[in-house]
């Protein structure tokens, strides 16, 4: 067997995939991986045939897939059945940088006490508390702990393999036992974080906020400060793999150190050993993200099998860097991890042929010849990260080939010098950081604007949250590996004919689809935001929730440029932040419908709206046919707006925050589908309808009680949002999304 470690790290990362995106099917695949070890043994014995990687491969599969399950049932649900619901006394250890989004922030705990008991457990705590936390600060506390983990791959996948099960939000207008206290002993390795939050302050007072923060997230992989609309562009032109510290990072920082330490000394033992001690401290500072620890693992073994004078196996260095990371299977509930590795095996198989193709196509042409390497590089991570971008972020940039190969070049000159200019203003030589720093944000600049650029173009961003395209995404590949192995000569054909079959799901889907409605309940917390497609228009029905989750609505909003029609009924003191405002400032609006209750918020709505086409709807019953087969009625009352929608022969109800339900008019109680982000007053359920709620998850759990009669109860609980299809034939088809793009449920009526 040439490549052991190869077969074992690829089979338990597979089968950890499997087993934590298919659960309930995990001990039957266990089951069949042991079979058909045996069967591999058997054949072996029997005919002398070579089937031992095959056998290996096997039952590292089964081992694995027993291993995550051992570890959920015997590891997490014990924590999460023993404190999920329940108020604790607990005190700890803040071991994360409080990151705070809007009024929240939010820091990682690890306790040493829970109700007087020594218990070492991590929970996600967030509180609108104003006094100031910082890392390695303790913390004492009462407050009610909520579980975090669920099965499969989303927001709780990423906490899982951060072993962090339990959250819980301290109100500290309630929570008056909640106190922090600053640390007087800081453990010995806070050196790590004092020298990523000096480099960030580096950036900070030499460089715009932009470009400071750019280049904190390509030095630390710190992006929590980054503005929602350059990481937006980033992530939507599938370059955000620039701003996580990877592979890329360590090898300048090795290659910088082999390059000095050889002009002083002959030894490849002194210069690797130096490799190894600078390029595992910058993986301490950026906070051993697992991305990190797979770079850093393999380039010690290439550099340990350097200073030995052998050639490193760089697909045997990935399997050991995957068989060490998972040791402990929930680490494969991170995207980033397995993203990591789907890029650096694509780098591995791709990179090699393809410039070797390139170089043979531009022999003449010298100057194109020497960039091959890295062009043939970007194209490869491109595809090794497609399926990420198909399946997890939901959308593809038809020009991400062409903004890597013109950016990642760029991307060293950034790391080297933005590492410099902090190194330098750290020991005090300001003169010589100063040039560096300009460079940086030079370079940083350059990333924004050409984002910016691309963003702007026609097609920036394609969706591809459609079952048809993950169907022709796996037939693609296994088309394309089956004629491989036959015949190389006919993979271009294959390739165009994948193309077009692509272009047909489109054109097909285009056609069929062109009448669907879609109503979107957004995840926006405590809050309700709800839009309106159809076809290539969109209504924005209601426009409230946490002031920091905005995000979403340009997430949802982001393939229009025009909003057709946007309903403003949130004027009553219980509907919460209204969105607006910023919907105005970064969407054109062709019309907006104002109703109130308070005849005296007109005026307000006429100052902020001046220069707009505005409507506004005073009677108590408000019909607006908005398009074909689907309108909107405005049900004024003394204690909200509510929203009557009709689209085809299906009713929606949406309810405002402080309704009454009493006072709204009988024909309009009998729905098929009741939204809502708390319960109305006097609620009582006609017709056992659906029920939709927009809410954090102990809301969600309250209301899910009170809403007992309703016939199916979908809720967002920080999921992601909800889509409700219907094309006036068959069911309503439900569907909710993870912010990641993954299904989590999707059913008929």
């Amino acid at each position: 067997m040439k490549r052991p470690f190869a077969c074992i790290g690829f089979s338990m990362i597979l089968s950890l995939v499997f087993a934590a995106a298919f659960h309930t099917a995990a001990p039957y695949c266990a089951a069949v991986c042991f079979v058909m070890f045996a069967v591999l043994l058997c054949v072996h014995k029997f005919t002398k045939k070579k089937t031992a990687a095959g056998a290996l491969c096997c039952i590292t599969a089964c081992v694995s897939i027993l291993a995550y399950c051992a570890v959920v049932n015997f590891y997490v649900l014990p924590i999460t059945d023993e404190f999920d619901g329940k108020a604790v006394q607990f005190s700890g250890m803040i071991i994360s940088e409080p990151k705070t989004s809007g009024t929240t922030t939010s820091f990682t705990v690890r306790t040493d006490k829970v109700n007087g008991e020594k218990k070492n457990i991590k929970i996600l705590v967030s509180s609108s508390y104003t006094e100031p936390a910082n890392i390695y600060d303790r913390i004492e506390g009462k407050a009610k702990l909520s579980s975090v983990f669920e099965y499969g791959y989303g927001y709780s996948s990423y906490y899982g393999a951060r072993k962090i099960f339990l959250s819980t939000y301290i109100n500290p207008n309630y929570d008056s036992e909640y106190k922090i206290i600053p640390c007087d002993k800081r453990p010995f390795y806070a050196v790590f974080s004092d020298m990523r939050r000096t480099a960030s302050n580096t950036f900070e007072k030499y460089l715009s906020y932009d470009e400071a923060k750019v280049c904190t997230a390509v030095i630390t992989g710190d992006r929590q400060y980054l503005s929602d609309e350059v990481y937006d562009n980033f992530r939507k032109l599938g370059i955000s793999h620039i701003l996580v510290v990877s592979g890329m990072h360590l090898s300048i920082i090795a290659g910088i150190v082999r390059l000095v330490t050889r002009k002083f000394s002959k030894s490849r033992k002194v210069s690797a050993i130096l490799e190894l001690v600078f390029v595992w401290g910058f993986a301490l500072m950026t906070g051993m993200g697992f991305s990190v620890i797979r770079a850093a693992v393999m380039l010690s073994l290439s550099t340990i099998a350097w200073a030995l004078y052998e050639k490193a196996d760089s697909i045997e260095s990935l399997g050991l860097a995957g068989m060490i990371l998972c040791l402990d299977p929930l680490n494969v509930g991170d995207i980033g991890l397995l993203w990591s590795f789907s890029c650096t095996l694509a780098i591995m198989l791709f990179s090699q042929p393809i410039e070797k193709y390139l170089r043979s196509k531009f022999e003449p042409y010298r100057g194109i010849k020497t960039i091959t390497s890295p062009i043939s590089a970007s194209v490869s991570a491109s595809i090794g990260s497609l399926p990420f971008l198909i399946f997890y972020v939901g959308s593809v940039s038809p020009y991400m080939i062409v903004i890597n190969i013109l950016l990642v070049p760029f991307t060293g000159i950034m790391i080297i010098s933005a590492l410099t200019g902090a190194i330098f203003s750290a020991i005090k030589l300001v003169f010589a950081a100063k040039p560096f720093l300009c460079i940086a944000g030079l370079t940083a600049k350059l990333f924004i604007r050409m984002a910016e650029m691309f963003e702007e173009l026609p097609f920036s961003s394609v969706k591809t949250d459609n079952n048809k395209i993950y169907i022709w995404f796996f037939m693609s590949i296994i088309f394309l590996a089956a004629f491989y192995m036959m015949n190389k000569k006919t993979i271009k054909y294959i390739s165009m004919i994948a193309v077009l079959v692509l272009a047909g799901i489109y054109v097909t889907d285009t056609v069929f689809s062109y009448d669907t409605v879609t109503l979107s309940v957004l995840d926006v917390g405590n809050g309700l935001t709800v839009t309106l497609e159809k076809n290539d228009k969109v209504f924005l029905l209601n426009s409230t929730g946490e002031k920091y989750q905005y995000s979403q609505i340009k997430n949802s909003l982001e393939s229009f440029d025009t909003i057709d029609c946007i309903f403003d009924t949130n004027y009553s003191r219980y509907e919460g932040y209204s969105y607006c405002r910023r919907i105005l400032r970064d969407f054109n609006a062709k019309k907006i419908v104002v109703c109130t209750n308070y005849k005296q918020k007109y005026r307000y709505a006429y100052q902020r709206y001046i220069g707009t086409d505005v409507i506004y709807a005073d009677s108590d019953i408000n019909n607006i046919e908005i398009a074909d087969s689907v309108s909107v009625t405005l049900i004024r009352t003394d204690s909200g707006v509510w929203q009557y929608i009709r689209i085809y022969d299906k009713d929606f109800l949406i309810c405002p925050n402080g309704g009454d339900y009493e006072l709204v008019p009988f024909q309009y109680k009998n729905c098929d589908y009741i939204v809502m982000s708390e319960l109305p007053r006097n609620m009582s359920f006609i017709g056992k309808p659906n029920v939709i709620i927009s809410a954090y998850k102990d809301d969600c759990e309250e209301l899910t009680d009170s809403a007992n009669n309703a016939s199916v109860i979908y809720t967002t609980n920080g999921n992601g949002k909800i889509d409700l299809e219907y094309s006036g034939k068959g069911n309503v088809n439900v569907k909710q999304e993870y912010t990641g793009g993954v299904t989590r449920y999707a059913s008929g009526e």
